[in-house]
């Protein structure tokens, strides 16, 4: 599977330059004489850290503890599945959609939060959302690519293949 867990937002687009020269790559080379004023700097690169999230309900800290836990990751799966989540739509009635939201590569992929608070803090205030089972949503959405909790930390990005595996896995009480 291909789930990542991102504790930090994208480089801005100006940073690929800058590390193709950082690591010696093909960077043009200046004939100016030693004495000539250095070049500009290159425009500063700005990481975003992310604080994570303060759980406020099971699921979130099933979340948190699995993104700092390898071991605790399958019982997030479970309560992921189990749990009721906050999906992020478009359009009203019988024309509501996922609201896509962009990822690295021009991938856009359908919004699903913990709870109400993470959606308002992941895409701001009086979004249009539906509240459902993970299941049911990762059912509704399994053909497209998935993000839990986007812009906040944790978050999982989940591609098809990954949705279908979550929606493998049983929530029924081992014997």
């Amino acid at each position: 599977m291909q789930r990542r867990v991102f504790l930090t937002a994208l480089l801005g687009a100006g940073a690929a330059p800058w590390a193709a020269r950082a690591q010696g790559g093909d960077a043009p080379v200046s004939h100016a004489p030693v004495s000539a004023a250095p070049p500009p700097a290159a425009p500063a690169t700005r990481v975003m850290a992310l604080e994570p999230i303060v759980p406020a309900n099971a699921l979130e800290r099933a979340f948190v503890d699995a993104a700092a836990n390898e071991a605790l990751r399958p019982a997030f799966r479970r309560a992921l599945l189990e749990s009721d989540v906050i999906v992020a739509v478009t359009g009203t009635g019988d024309n509501v959609r996922p609201r896509l939201v962009p990822l690295n590569g021009g991938v856009r992929a359908a919004a699903i939060f913990t709870s109400p608070t993470r959606l308002d803090e992941g895409l701001g205030r009086n979004q249009a959302a539906l509240t459902m089972s993970g299941r049911r949503a990762l059912t509704r959405l399994r053909h497209q690519h998935v993000v839990i909790n986007y812009g906040l930390a944790p978050m999982l990005t989940l591609d098809p293949q990954d949705v279908q595996h979550f929606l493998a896995i049983s929530t029924e009480p081992s014997q």
